[in-house]
């Protein structure tokens, strides 16, 4: 696991979200993952994980209204 992956996925996801297409689900439950086997893993902090999964949700909810 490596930092580089969650920031890609992160920057993917709010792509999506920019672009107001259909794969912002899909991609917002992959990248929740990799943040977590992240933060399990050491790579980053838990409360750091949880920081970033929450945005992403937020601004993925946001951008179906």
């Amino acid at each position: 696991m490596h930092l580089t992956k969650v920031r890609t996925l992160v920057k993917r996801v709010r792509a999506e979200i920019d672009a107001g297409e259909g794969k912002v689900a899909d991609l917002l439950k992959q990248a929740v993952k990799v943040i977590d086997k992240a933060a399990q893993k050491g790579v980053i902090k838990k409360e750091t994980a949880a920081r970033k999964i929450s945005r992403l949700t937020k601004a993925a909810t946001l951008a179906q209204k």
